[in-house]
Parts: structure tokens; C-alpha cells; sequence
């Protein structure tokens, strides 16, 4: 069996990663795991809210991700007001992605998730979008 060359793998996430942004199939499927959870059976409903509010988490941050891609096209055509708009969506997704997991943390991997998220995504974001405002004032 060969390995498939690395573009050939990246252009494949690619194309996935742009069938999630315009499809809304994975935000009815957390939204099916969230029922699924709350009508299971009680000795189990724990386990599966977890893993849907770890579901809900993924789709929060890669709204976040596609924001921030929006702003920077939007930025480069010169759009000041919707880079400023979509920087502020990102930074709302963000939040909403760490306050997800908040609701459902268990351990100390989950805790370190969270730490990681702030330092390395949040904290780089706001520090991006106030350069960014200040530029423009």
C-alpha cells in the first residue's frame, strides 16, 4: 500500500473543511446528539451530553476559523467594516467554544483543552483584532 502524496491529502481536507462551512449537517447532527442525550436512559445521559457538548465545541471553534479566514479576505480586498465585523464573530465563536466545554469539564485533560484554547487561539485573536482596530483609528 503507497501513501497518497501530501497535496493530494491536504486538497482533500480542504475540500472537506468547505463542505462543512456550507453545509448545515453537522450542526443538525449535534443538534440530534443534545435530544439523543437528554431522552436516553438516565444512567447514560451523561456520557452522551458530554460527547455532544465536545461535538457542539468542535463546530463552535471551526466557526471561528472560518471567520477569522473571512476577515483576513476581507482585509486584503480592504472591506474594513466586515473584517471588523467577522473578527468579532470569530471572537464570539471562540468564547462560545471554551464556555462549551466549561459546561461539560470532567478532568484535568478537558481543563488543559480550555487553558489551551485561551493561550494559544483567544489571547492571539484579541490581541490580533485590538492591532487591527488600531490600525484603523
Amino acid at each position: 500500500m503507497h501513501d497518497a502524496p501530501a497535496d493530494i491529502t491536504l486538497n482533500r481536507a480542504e475540500r472537506l473543511l468547505e463542505v462543512c462551512w456550507r453545509d448545515e449537517t453537522p450542526i443538525r447532527y449535534t443538534a440530534r446528539q443534545l435530544r439523543c442525550a437528554c431522552a436516553s436512559d438516565p444512567r447514560c445521559r451523561k456520557l452522551l451530553f458530554y460527547w455532544a457538548k465536545r461535538s457542539e465545541y468542535v463546530l463552535e471553534y471551526l466557526g471561528a476559523v472560518k471567520a477569522v479566514r473571512e476577515a483576513a479576505l476581507l482585509r486584503e480586498k480592504g472591506d474594513v467594516e466586515g473584517a471588523s465585523e467577522q473578527y468579532g464573530m470569530a471572537i464570539e465563536q471562540l468564547y462560545n467554544s471554551i464556555d462549551t466545554l466549561s459546561d461539560v469539564v470532567q478532568d484535568q485533560g478537558d481543563r488543559g483543552l480550555i487553558a489551551t484554547l485561551i493561550k494559544f487561539a483567544y489571547e492571539p485573536l484579541l490581541a490580533e483584532v485590538e492591532e487591527f482596530e488600531s490600525q484603523q483609528d
